[in-house]
């Protein structure tokens, strides 16, 4: 299907190449947090991280949430280190739908990632399916959710 190929950006068949090279560890090593009212429920993008390699955690703004910086390096770094792209390990992700719920999270979210000496990083859903579809890491700012574009929530805030 090439035109939904050109849409996503990406190839199936060296998408599944990538996967086979993978071996769903693509994000071995990752904790990805996940609001619990995002679009499609969280137990999908747990399913999807999971089978990926990663860790899912629900955030719900608690404090003292604690996360090790990834080792992209690591010596038992298997083929997938190469489809993680150029993201550092300081890079911690919050995948969240634009509710208001889910939006009064995100600065509790920067404020404690930053604690940790972490960058955070707010995604769209799409970004985490873009990733398991191309199994490949890249990140877009077209993904990158911020309160000023969520409509109607700066003027209620």
């Amino acid at each position: 299907d090439r035109d939904n190929e050109e849409r996503l950006g990406l190839r199936l068949c060296e998408s599944l190449d990538r996967a086979r090279q993978n071996n769903r560890r693509l994000l071995r090593g990752w904790t990805i947090f996940v609001t619990e009212r995002i679009g499609g429920g969280f137990d999908t993008y747990k399913e999807i991280i999971q089978l990926n390699g990663g860790v899912c955690q629900l955030y719900r703004g608690r404090t003292g949430v604690t996360v090790s910086k990834r080792n992209k390096n690591a010596p038992d770094a298997g083929a997938e280190s190469q489809h993680q792209g150029n993201e550092e390990g300081d890079i911690l992700y919050l995948v969240s739908g634009t509710d208001d719920e889910d939006v009064a999270l995100w600065e509790k979210f920067r404020s404690t990632t930053r604690e940790q000496g972490l960058v955070p990083r707010i995604a769209k859903p799409d970004w985490l399916l873009f990733v398991a579809m191309a199994q490949q890491i890249e990140w877009d700012e077209k993904w990158l959710c911020k309160e000023e574009t969520v409509p109607g929530w700066m003027e209620k805030h």
